[in-house]
């Protein structure tokens, strides 16, 4: 990787669940060296290059080894502090990883998880979000301070579109207040998950949450309260209605846009000459690329509805 760089990336990535794996070898010598070659291998990543890289994060997360949990912790913050942008479009995976780990039964998992919280906030454009980052980190932090956060969440008056990224940090925190055993919380997420909805402008960055709140909003609807019903039901037409046509392929996504980019590059270069891995590579930074340029989670309908080739130039 300090050799070749981003030419490197094709055979380097996919090494990476191995490699994140053997940072909890019991060969100290073993540990330390893939620590140290994991440090390599992300710090020479092209940015766009990095939500390829996570999926091996997540898993080393949730592994039994309380020291893979920690370094892939400490790696993300490191990649949020390098790389903001394309690191923004991971968050809906990344942040119930982290949140995972606050709930750790290890001190210093906890403390690594509370530490990076703040450092993957960086990568939230939306300025109304940025203003509540005080609020943010302490209700992931303490679950005993969901009401006020979801009070002050209502309290913000937000100008600007929601994305992908922001929703991320504040879903969490709604889910919570909705599973709620109080009403006025219950009420209150109910109405804050719907003013939320409302706000997305491109249905593919609501779509992975459509999983976990919709089964949360359904479960409000048979609340005893007729106001928490009536709150639920309304918040449950602005989800639908934000999703649209992408309920059915809401877990989709990313990997889909990926496929669709690797096959039509690999024909247009040459299938039979180009390795699978460079294939593939290319498929994930395209996604990136389109990513960052659309501003957020794509729908699979831009590429499926695609011309197969561009015309021959004149």
């Amino acid at each position: 990787s300090e050799r070749l760089g981003f030419a490197f990336e094709p055979l380097a990535l996919p090494q990476l669940p191995q490699i994140v794996a053997l940072v909890g070898d019991r060969d100290r010598k073993v540990g330390e060296a893939a620590v140290r070659t994991l440090e390599t291998v992300v710090s020479c990543l092209d940015p766009l290059a990095v939500p390829a890289a996570m999926p091996a994060l997540y898993h080393g997360m949730r592994t039994v080894s309380w020291h893979v949990k920690e370094v892939c912790l400490r790696t993300v913050g490191r990649l949020a502090a390098r790389a903001p942008g394309p690191l923004g479009a991971c968050m809906p995976e990344c942040v119930p990883a982290v949140i995972g780990c606050l709930n750790d039964s290890n001190a210093k998992v906890q403390s690594a998880a509370s530490e990076v919280i703040p450092t993957m906030l960086s990568c939230v454009d939306n300025p109304e979000t940025q203003s509540l980052k005080a609020m943010i980190v302490r209700a992931l932090r303490e679950p005993s301070f969901t009401l006020e956060a979801v009070d002050e969440i209502l309290s913000q008056t937000f100008v600007n579109a929601m994305d992908g990224t922001s929703l991320a940090f504040l879903m969490p925190i709604l889910l919570r207040g909705l599973r709620s055993e109080t009403y006025e919380l219950v009420k209150k997420a109910a109405t804050c998950a719907g003013n939320m909805c409302a706000l997305i402008v491109n249905g593919a960055e609501l779509a992975p949450f459509l999983p976990e709140l919709n089964p949360a909003l359904e479960m409000a609807l048979e609340h005893s309260s007729p106001a928490v019903r009536a709150e639920a039901a309304t918040a449950r037409d602005k989800l639908l209605e934000g999703v649209g046509e992408l309920q059915a392929s809401a877990r989709k996504g990313r990997d889909v846009v990926s496929e669709l980019l690797r096959t039509r590059l690999a024909d247009a270069l040459g299938a039979a000459t180009t390795p699978p891995e460079v294939a593939a590579h290319m498929g994930s930074l395209g996604t990136s690329l389109l990513e960052r340029l659309f501003a957020g989670k794509l729908s699979t309908s831009l590429l499926a509805e695609a011309p197969q080739r561009l015309p021959a130039g004149p």
